[in-house]
């Protein structure tokens, strides 16, 4: 009874949110709920081979984060600065300072120029990586054609990039309601035109349906709500050229305003690729297709039960830090330790619900289609791990801090020298052993050993936040 009050607490509360974190929450319901039905899809329609090229495919293409290198999460924190002076009018116009709005529109037509090179760098790189990876690994040519899909896939992602510059700045605005609600839209209309494509026989090429409705949503989106964004945009190109500069425009400093923030935020986002995206071109080139398919399957499950648990603690960001600027330590402790239990107790209800659907019997015809229930057990765990330091992670980085920075970049390099090692020697089983493993011994510890180091003052005199 008691833990039922708590739920009706937490539903009554849910209605009593802010807008921005109501569709915030909507937004990764609808992620979760895409999730799993792609997954479902996927296993239902594909062959095993083709389910193995499918998360191939996304593991390889997902290389595009080492060139973004955090660059739109940068881009939507310096937006969230500059619209500190300068804002949006009723008729979706920038407002301001004439230098600050200047200075906008030259932060995006640079912006522009880096996200034209990743999507040029995504056909000079990736998409020839991709082709030399599957055809030294091609293991089935002669039944799956993947050449084409691969180009389109590539092709579609790299155009769907010029949209990301756009929608960092008008969530960085202060348009989170807007912005998640076009997410929802934009991600459910791609996600439902490729299951419409796979259930019409498109095969490999119903991949490259989801970047493309991106970009098409994408592009009509901003045209439609924010055209002053391309308007200033293109006046900062013309004033990159000598003879239509203007004294009011400061020239931007790059390497001393934005490269220190991005750099953190490079190798946190990089360090995630080596832990959820490697795993799956690893099996496929030193084992088969099918193998590859059942580890990108069980992952996605994973990674959707991560961003599950996390979304309740994103949700009290805000209120958490709210009391770090009050300095009401307690209060703060005692609303962590309140949400961070409830969403591990659900997560853990979810993981054993996980498990457990693997061995009922109107689920047979898909439950192949995923590793065996011991290796998904092994996943489940370290998934639950991921939480913990995803979790610690979330509350330290409230404090405006990133103490995690070198703790990501070690993990990665261990997880994609140990899974590249045992996955080669031993399949699924070893990389999915590697995945628990570094994070039980090298993740956790040090997730904990970061907590301790960076509150051992906060709950004794109310001390200052420690300069991690």
């Amino acid at each position: 009874m008691r833990y039922l009050r708590q739920v009706k607490s937490a539903i009554k509360h849910f209605f009593t949110l802010d807008r921005r974190v109501v569709f915030s929450l909507l937004f990764r319901a609808s992620q979760a709920l895409v999730g799993v039905v792609t997954v479902l899809m996927i296993g239902c329609v594909f062959n095993p081979e083709e389910q193995g090229y499918y998360y191939t495919f996304s593991g390889i293409l997902a290389l595009q984060i080492i060139f973004e290198m955090g660059l739109s999460f940068t881009i939507l924190q310096f937006a969230g600065h500059e619209f500190a002076v300068i804002s949006w009018s009723s008729q979706q116009k920038i407002e301001g300072p004439p230098e600050k709005v200047a200075l906008l529109g030259s932060f995006l037509a640079k912006c522009a120029i880096a996200y034209g090179l990743i999507a040029l760098a995504i056909f000079v790189i990736v998409w020839p990586v991709g082709i030399l990876f599957f055809t030294t690994a091609d293991h089935h040519s002669f039944v799956i054609s993947w050449g084409l899909p691969w180009f389109c896939l590539c092709i579609t992602t790299a155009a769907n990039v010029f949209t990301f510059p756009f929608l960092s700045v008008i969530e960085g605005s202060g348009h989170i309601v807007q912005i998640n609600q076009f997410k929802i839209i934009r991600n459910t209309a791609a996600a439902f035109c490729m299951w419409i494509a796979m259930l019409g026989g498109a095969n490999l090429y119903s991949i490259a349906f989801d970047p493309l409705i991106r970009f098409v949503i994408g592009v009509l989106w901003i045209k439609i709500n924010y055209p002053d964004l391309i308007a200033k945009t293109y006046l900062g190109f013309r004033h990159m050229h000598p003879k239509n500069s203007i004294q009011l425009l400061q020239p931007l400093r790059w390497m001393d305003e934005v490269w220190p923030m991005q750099w953190r935020i490079a190798i946190s986002w990089i360090s995630g690729y080596f832990v959820n995206q490697l795993y799956a071109p690893i099996v496929f080139y030193y084992h088969d297709a099918a193998s590859a398919g059942r580890l990108g399957a069980s992952m996605m499950v994973c990674n959707l039960l991560s961003l599950f648990a996390t979304t309740f603690l994103t949700a009290y960001n805000p209120e958490m830090c709210q009391l770090i600027a009050n300095k009401k330590w307690q209060l703060l402790y005692s609303l962590f330790k309140r949400v961070f239990l409830h969403a591990l107790f659900l997560s853990i209800i979810a993981a054993g619900l996980i498990l457990a659907a693997m061995f009922l019997p109107f689920l047979a015809f898909i439950a192949h289609r995923f590793v065996s229930p011991l290796e998904m057990l092994l996943l489940l765990i370290g998934a639950l791990l991921n939480y913990l330091i995803g979790a610690i992670a979330l509350f330290l980085r409230a404090f405006k801090r990133e103490p995690f920075v070198w703790v990501s970049l070690i993990s990665s390099i261990l997880n994609a020298c140990l899974a590249w090692w045992f996955g080669r020697l031993y399949g699924t089983v070893g990389v999915v052993s590697i995945f628990l493993l570094v994070n039980l011994f090298f993740g956790l510890p040090a997730a904990w050993f970061l907590w301790r180091k960076n509150t051992v003052h906060l709950w004794t005199d109310n001390l200052a936040w420690e300069n991690s």
